[in-house]
């Protein structure tokens, strides 16, 4: 269901593949691509849109990018991921780091989590969970590292709902 695009070789892997199949979701590739383009010289950062846009022609959906690079998407300094709903998502760890590594870890299973859950239909929620937008690395701390009832009830039909899709 799920194509699985690391951007660079680096990147560990074991944490994303189970918080994926901790969501119920299936992953149907796994794959290593170059990052080509998309690089903008004056802002120092990847355009995570065109990101997105390059691998979303070149494979069907669902994609999810995982990238150590920082991305900024139209106007905003960065995001810590950007999704397109049924179509896929990038998740980049750049500004997810920490000292501790069980923080570092914990980011990336909320980032991972809340991106395929906009992959899914979700909005942004205004309870603390998963779904709560960050705009700042606390905001990423401070929420849930999973959905609430409302979000998860949701995110399981329209899962159900896209795999009676042939």
């Amino acid at each position: 269901m799920i194509k699985l695009i690391f951007l660079e070789k680096e990147i560990e892997k074991d944490i994303i593949i189970k918080r994926i199949e901790k969501l119920g979701l299936k992953i149907d590739k796994i794959m290593i691509e170059r990052i080509e383009n998309c690089y903008n010289t004056f802002r120092k950062q990847y355009n995570a849109e065109c990101l997105l846009d390059k691998f979303l022609s070149k494979y069907d959906p669902i994609v999810l990018l995982i990238t150590n690079k920082d991305i900024y998407a139209n106007n905003l300094n960065f995001v810590f991921g950007l999704a397109y709903p049924y179509r896929g998502c990038i998740v980049s760890f750049y500004r997810l780091k920490s000292e501790n590594e069980e923080i570092y870890k914990e980011r990336i299973e909320k980032e991972i989590t809340h991106e395929l859950g906009h992959v899914f239909g979700l909005k942004h929620c205004f309870y603390p969970c998963v779904m709560a937008f960050s705009n700042s690395i606390y905001e990423v701390d401070i929420k849930s590292k999973d959905f609430c009832y409302n979000c998860f009830k949701t995110f399981k039909r329209n899962i159900e709902t896209l795999k009676s899709f042939p």
